[in-house]
């Protein structure tokens, strides 16, 4: 009787010639921190840092040749300005006009064009300085590590005060783009040499030394007038700064007080503090302007005497 061995099936032959499978192993490398321009955020990154970038540089070198570009055009340099207005004061003081109107001059109007210019280059680079500060301090209350955490920390230090200078300029420019006769006598040279320019500014500092001793010039009432305002505008201007950083103090407190970790209550708890030291700062910059605007004669002399 012969034996008959049982055939092997085809899925059976398929199947003993599979070779044994190999099981990965789980990689345990670190994976890298995802900094900006490392991850899928990084063109934003790039496009919010060099627009910064590049709005500082337009602030810096722009104003002065751009306000060039209008009426009477423009000057060499800031001392040859300043020249201008030291001589454009003598003929206005002693112009003859019962209401004398020193804004036509042509180194006031460049000035008053310098400051606005450079206050609608300073709207940018503000609201491109807030956008990069958001983002960081998103970055940092969010961050996973401490290593990733310090990072943001410290590239939020390193931001903030430039949100404040960009701040600072346009509430600065609007104040001299209102009020250019007040902020072109800064350009002056309170001791001069020049012996007309002398005189005048002598018979002005007379004029608001005493007030009831000779009666005001038309000129004199104008500069008073002009000084006055210029306060009043920053008065208005930082009382609006000082509210929106209260306002953003508050909410970051708010925000503070209602995060579940502790890295994110520290990081919302400064940045309370920031904009809340950001705040006294106007505040006080709001009230000695205050100040000066109820009592512009003694304030305008002090400057006159290099004093301010």
């Amino acid at each position: 009787m012969r034996l008959q061995t049982p055939a092997t099936t085809v899925p059976e032959i398929r199947h003993a010639a599979r070779p044994p499978q190999q099981t990965r192993r789980p990689s345990h490398r670190l994976a890298r921190p995802d900094l900006p321009g490392t991850g899928p955020g990084g063109r934003a990154w790039a496009g919010l840092t060099v627009g910064t970038a590049v709005a500082l540089a337009a602030v810096a070198v722009l104003p002065f040749p751009v306000a060039g570009l209008g009426p009477g055009g423009g000057y060499a340099d800031v001392s040859t300005l300043g020249a201008a207005v030291a001589d454009g004061l003598v003929h206005f003081w002693q112009g003859a006009s019962p209401e004398p109107d020193p804004s036509p001059a042509a180194p006031v109007a460049f000035w008053a064009r310098f400051h606005a210019v450079k206050a609608a280059l300073a709207l940018p680079l503000l609201v491109l300085g807030i956008m990069l500060g958001r983002r960081i301090w998103s970055e940092c209350v969010n961050a996973r590590s401490g290593r990733r955490r310090a990072w943001f920390t410290v590239a939020g230090l390193v931001e903030a005060p430039l949100v404040l200078l960009a701040a600072l300029l346009v509430v600065a420019n609007v104040q001299g783009a209102l009020a250019p006769l007040s902020s072109a006598l800064g350009l002056l040279d309170v001791h001069p040499t020049d012996p007309a320019v002398a005189t005048t500014l002598r018979e002005i500092k007379d004029g608001l030394e005493n007030p009831s001793g000779r009666t005001a010039t038309p000129a004199l009432t104008r500069l008073v007038e002009d000084f006055t305002a210029y306060h009043v505008v920053m008065v208005w201007l930082g009382a609006s700064v000082t509210v929106c950083l209260v306002v953003v103090a508050a909410r970051w407190w708010r925000r503070a007080r209602g995060a579940a970790a502790a890295p994110s209550q520290q990081v919302r708890s400064a940045g309370a503090a920031v904009a809340l030291l950001s705040a006294s700062a106007f505040a006080v910059i709001t009230a000695a302007n205050l100040s000066t605007a109820l009592h512009p004669a003694p304030a305008l002399l002090g400057f006159f005497q290099g004093g301010a």
